[in-house]
């Protein structure tokens, strides 16, 4: 539908002082500092998961070699969308608007209209991602949402809910807890002020703690996952 005088009434007779609804201070391109942009000339494009490698453990004398496996994950596609809109204008209200040209105005408007656009779509996997993706949530395409704290791994344990703390207190006295989920039994290292604690743990909940009088330093491992480290607080 044109803009016609009907939607300008104001602006075809002299009396009005300003315009105003459209100038309005702006943050520009900040989906820039949060993604970075590929080109693509497909329907859309594909990343694949792989696998890696564990930890290698130390060999027994006269023990075999562990001989480790690889493997594909899931698949994040991204399907490209075509982003259009104008806007038209009669003949009359082209001509005889008082308040300078409706043709550079809303040209300079659709501009600023296509250019929210991306910075809207640029956030949806963050204003979405603890939604569920039945809701519209959004996924990386391992069947959960962004911030879930439970993303399956391809192999091995599901480890959720993890929370790492890192204190110190007199007597250079440092001192980790860690807290995590597990549905499965795993092996457990924990490093407070250069003291390193190695456990087994799961499934379910599990709550440990170490101290040391070393560097102000904690981490954790859990399975094959890296915690840290951190400086103590």
């Amino acid at each position: 539908m044109a803009i016609s005088r009907a939607q300008l009434l104001k602006e075809l007779l002299p009396g009005l002082n300003a315009l105003f609804g459209m100038e309005y201070n702006r943050y520009e391109n900040e989906y820039m500092e949060t993604y970075t942009e590929h080109s693509s000339e497909r329907s859309f494009e594909q990343d694949q998961k792989i696998t890696g490698f564990q930890s290698a453990p130390v060999k027994q004398e006269g023990s075999p070699i562990l001989f480790d496996t690889a493997q594909e994950g899931y698949t994040a596609t991204y399907v490209m969308q075509t982003i259009s809109m104008g806007f038209a204008l009669t003949e009359e209200a082209f001509e005889d608007n008082l308040y300078g040209s409706l043709s550079a105005r809303y040209s300079t408007e659709l501009g600023r209209a296509m250019r929210n656009t991306k910075e809207i779509k640029a956030m949806v996997p963050f204003n979405t991602g603890f939604t569920a993706l039945a809701s519209g949530g959004y996924g990386v395409g391992d069947g959960v949402p962004l911030f879930s704290a439970s993303h399956p791994q391809i192999a091995g344990p599901v480890i959720s809910n993890v929370d790492l703390k890192c204190s110190k207190s007199e007597g250079k006295r440092v001192t980790a807890r860690l807290i995590f989920d597990v549905n499965a039994k795993v092996d457990i290292t924990l490093s407070a002020g250069g003291q390193v604690d190695r456990k087994s743990g799961g499934p379910g909940n599990v709550s440990l703690s170490t101290t040391g009088r070393g560097p102000e330093i904690c981490f954790a491992k859990i399975g094959d996952q890296t915690f840290g480290p951190i400086q103590a607080s």
